[in-house]
């Protein structure tokens, strides 16, 4: 089966733009900016919590780590589907 996509690979994205980079690689990383995170929340437990809702926390940009810059928090991520990142993430408090 991967024979037969690989093979075929050009035909496929030319019109499945999404499949590129299931052929390529089965996990992708991703940079994610996390926009407006609560100085209470600003810890790696919570970005891991973050990262779990999508994938795999790989590493806490340094910059959000030093606290540098506060209304934007960065990380990165290793995800089976980029889909599977939303616009959106609604945190409840515990």
């Amino acid at each position: 089966m991967k024979k037969a996509w690989e093979s075929n690979r050009e035909a496929i994205c030319f019109w499945f733009d999404h499949t590129a980079p299931l052929l390529i690689n089965t996990h992708q990383f991703y940079y994610v900016n996390l926009p407006g995170v609560p100085l209470i929340c600003w810890h790696d437990e919570f970005f891991s919590m973050i990262g779990k809702q999508w994938g795999t926390l790989v590493e806490i940009d340094e910059n959000t780590r030093l606290k540098t810059h506060l209304d934007m928090a960065c990380i990165i991520l290793r995800v089976a589907c980029p889909s599977s990142i939303s616009k959106y993430l609604q945190v409840e408090a515990m």
